[in-house]
C-alpha cells in the first residue's frame, strides 16, 4: 500500500561520500516518486547542510508527499534553525546523553508517525509532548538552549516531570517551518487517500460491465462523492476541522 513504508538511508559520512548518497536518495525518488513518504537519516547528514538543503528543497511544498527526519546536533542544530523555508523536514536535535549505538531520537518519532493508522477510534492527537519511547531527555538543558530550540522549530526530547509524568516527550513537534507535525501529516494524509480512493474508483468503474463510470456528470458526481467520503473520514479521525460541502 502506497505510503505506508519508511527507509532510513546510512550514508558513510567518515570516507566523505555524502554528496553521492545524497544523490542516490534523489535518484531514487526522482525514479519512484511517492512511493516511500517518511525518509530518516543517520547523524552526519546535518554536517552536508548545502546538499541536504537542495535535497530538501527539491520537495519543498504541500504536494510533494515527502516527509524528512533531520537528525542534528547540539553543533549544528543553529544552521538548521535558520532553515524555516523548509515545510517537509523535522529537525530533531540528539540528546547528549543517548546510548549512540541503540538511540535515535527522530526515528522514534518517525516510527511513531509512520506507524498511525488514523480512524474514528484511533484519533490522531497533537504531536506537542508526544509520548516517545527508547530515547534518553536532553541533559543538561539550560533555558537559553531551550529557547534556541523552540524559535528555531528544532525538535528534542523532555520529559513531562512538570505535570508529574515520568514518561520521555517531544519538544516541540514542529518541521522547519513552524507547522506542528500532525498538522503536516493530516495535510499529506488527506491528499494521499483521496488521490487513493479515487484512482481505485476509475479504475474498478472502468472494468464494470454492470455500472461502468462514465466520464459524464453522474460519473463526475459519483468522484466527487468518493472524495468527500475520505474527507469524512479524516475529521472523524483528527485529520480535519468542520463539515464536508459537496
Amino acid at each position: 500500500k502506497q505510503k505506508t513504508a519508511y527507509e532510513i538511508y546510512q550514508c558513510d559520512w567518515s570516507s566523505d561520500v555524502c554528496s553521492s548518497d545524497l544523490n542516490s536518495v534523489k535518484t531514487y525518488l526522482a525514479a519512484n516518486p511517492q512511493t516511500i513518504y517518511n525518509w530518516g537519516f543517520l547523524p552526519g547528514i546535518d554536517s552536508d547542510s548545502t546538499d541536504a538543503e537542495a535535497l530538501f528543497t527539491l520537495y519543498n511544498s504541500y504536494t510533494s508527499l515527502q516527509k524528512f527526519y533531520l537528525p542534528v546536533s547540539a553543533a549544528t542544530y543553529a544552521t538548521w534553525a535558520t532553515q524555516s523555508q523548509l515545510l517537509n523536514v523535522f529537525a530533531f536535535v540528539q540528546s547528549p546523553g543517548a546510548n549512540v549505538s541503540t538511540e535515535l531520537d527522530s526515528v522514534s518519532f518517525m516510527q511513531y508517525m509512520t506507524a498511525f493508522n488514523p480512524s474514528y477510534t484511533n484519533k490522531l492527537p497533537p504531536s506537542q509532548y508526544r509520548y516517545l519511547s527508547g530515547v534518553t531527555a536532553y541533559s543538561p538543558l539550560s533555558q537559553t538552549l531551550l529557547n534556541n530550540f523552540l524559535a528555531g522549530n528544532i525538535n528534542f526530547v523532555a520529559t513531562g516531570a512538570e505535570g508529574g509524568i515520568s514518561n520521555t516527550i517531544l519538544v516541540a513537534g514542529k518541521n522547519l517551518n513552524g507547522t506542528p507535525a500532525n498538522v503536516a501529516y493530516s495535510i499529506d494524509w488527506t491528499q494521499i487517500n483521496i488521490n487513493l480512493a479515487v484512482s481505485n474508483a476509475v479504475i474498478n468503474g472502468s472494468n464494470n460491465t454492470l455500472n461502468p463510470l462514465y466520464y459524464t456528470q453522474d460519473g463526475i458526481n459519483a468522484l466527487q462523492q468518493v472524495a468527500s467520503t475520505v474527507g469524512v473520514q479524516a475529521i472523524q479521525a483528527g485529520l480535519a476541522l468542520g463539515q464536508v460541502v459537496d
